[in-house]
């Protein structure tokens, strides 16, 4: 689908998520690890959004379904996303501040913290589904200008659910207190 191979291209030169680094292996093999979960992998992190984004395009575009329905199948993956992150932050807590003044966050599940905000990286995997989905089903498309909110642009034809640690866990800014605990000793 020769309309797609700019999206082959960007899944090629998609950035890491943040808590992602990439290495190579005594015998020159590429790897990714995730500083957060001591995960190591040989797939890019973000391959996996790639390939289910193509997999919903494809299955959209075969059921020549009316914008209407293209419309409410993007909605309805942004949101499902959207409910897979919300469930991956259920354990996350922060900002808190280190002794030294940087921010950190913590997870009570995994007994790990980060310099990174978990949210980030959800944000991030929701905008390249947001921008790929509107560009691939949605752009151009008679209707759907309907879909827009106001002080929303032509650019951006669904709104993206936006990312909160869970109430209860966030720490407002204005909340002065420090943790009492610091980064490493959140880490024990």
């Amino acid at each position: 689908e020769p309309d797609m191979s700019w999206v082959v291209r960007e899944a090629f030169n998609s950035p890491l998520p943040a808590s992602w680094t990439e290495h190579i292996d005594a015998e020159g093999r590429v790897y990714f690890f995730n500083q957060v979960t001591n995960e190591s992998t040989w797939l890019h992190p973000m391959d996996e959004v790639y390939r289910e984004l193509i997999e919903l395009i494809r299955r959209v575009r075969k059921a020549a379904a009316p914008q209407e329905q293209r419309n409410q199948l993007v909605r309805s993956h942004l949101l499902e996303v959207h409910e897979r992150a919300v469930a991956h932050l259920a354990h996350w807590s922060g900002p808190y501040k280190s002794d030294t003044g940087e921010t950190y966050y913590y997870n009570e599940g995994l007994q790990v913290s980060t310099w990174v905000s978990p949210i980030d990286e959800w944000e991030y995997d929701i905008r390249i589904r947001h921008t790929v989905l509107n560009r691939c089903l949605l752009a151009g498309q008679p209707g759907s200008e309907d879909i827009l909110v106001p002080g929303q642009s032509h650019s951006d034809l669904l709104p993206i659910p936006n990312l909160k640690l869970p109430l209860g866990l966030a720490r407002r800014e204005e909340d002065n207190q420090s943790s009492a605990r610091s980064f490493y000793t959140a880490r024990e």
